[in-house]
């Protein structure tokens, strides 16, 4: 039986950010409160930081598991993770913005999770925000 490889390929993309200092003047409807970042903003909202989040790639592809189901029927695909990061660059919260396959969701939740971030940074402040990471799963 010829054995497939995969290759999981990681990018980060900055889609939103949200500034976590409640003198901005965002509607308290769209924030929630949260002991990781003290008030946490809705994934939808966009809110421009001095520097993004960032994440070791190469660590993070190691975390990312190809689902024995998904390889062994040749599934590839690309799942859309938005991923909520705190102040000390923890991943707070996951959500599947799209997927091609549910079979890959659950694996890249979990990778994303178990990441180190370094947190984004407005004016010299860590802030909470989120970024959008496209985890695409491709057989070789």
């Amino acid at each position: 039986m010829k054995h497939q490889f995969f290759i999981i390929v990681i990018m980060v993309i900055l889609v939103g950010t949200m500034n976590m200092d409640a003198k901005e003047g965002t509607s308290k409807k769209a924030k929630t409160a949260n002991s990781e970042c003290g008030i946490e903003p809705k994934s939808e909202e966009f809110v421009k930081v001095d520097s993004a989040p960032t994440v070791d790639l190469q660590q993070l592809q190691k975390n990312v598991v190809y689902p024995e189901t998904a390889r062994k029927s040749g599934i590839e695909g690309t799942v859309m993770v938005r991923a909520l990061i705190s102040k000390s660059g923890k991943v707070i919260k996951t959500i599947i913005s799209s997927s091609d396959s549910k079979l890959f969701n659950k694996s890249a939740q979990k990778a994303v999770k178990i990441s180190k971030f370094t947190p984004a940074i407005d004016k010299g402040q860590a802030v909470c925000c989120w970024v959008t990471l496209p985890i695409k799963f491709k057989l070789k």
